[in-house]
């Protein structure tokens, strides 16, 4: 996927959420942040196999993970406290992680708010989706999602 492409994924999922961070003193108040695993939600078309996308749910967490955490108004939960979550509360099965769990989820791991996020391939168009929930309430706050060609994705 092209950086630029991601970047503004990113900017435009969280550019606008409102982050109060004015009047902080020494201890750390910025929101903590969680990316969950991309959920792959299928692929359709002559030369689409599911298994071909399997590397995109972590794959897209990481490099999600990596553009925000160049925002230092953010905290970020590092991905192997997320799955130690998952594995022990036994929710780490594909489409197991709804808004209501994963608010649950961010609450265990110190997060404010969660980023839920699947992707679709289309007849060689992808489809990226993502939706931030905040911890606290369950309400989804922001989804933004962004569609490519295949091709453009992976140069």
């Amino acid at each position: 996927m092209p950086k630029t492409l991601l970047a503004v994924f990113a900017l435009v999922a969280f550019a606008t959420l409102p982050f109060e961070l004015a009047g902080q003193d020494e201890t750390d108040l910025r929101p903590g942040i969680a990316v969950m695993q991309f959920e792959n939600a299928g692929s359709h078309g002559d030369d689409a196999e599911a298994e071909d996308f399997a590397a995109l749910e972590v794959g897209l967490q990481i490099m999600l993970t990596t553009e925000l955490s160049q925002n230092g108004a953010l905290r970020l939960v590092e991905r192997s406290a997320i799955q130690d979550l998952l594995a022990e509360q036994d929710l780490a099965v594909q489409g197991r992680v709804d808004a209501s769990t994963a608010a649950e989820i961010g609450r265990l791991v110190g997060a404010r708010y969660m980023v839920l996020g699947s992707f679709v391939d289309i007849f060689e168009q992808m489809r990226m989706d993502a939706r931030i929930v905040d911890v606290e309430t369950g309400e989804l706050l922001r989804a933004r999602g962004i569609q490519e060609q295949r091709e453009e994705i992976y140069q």
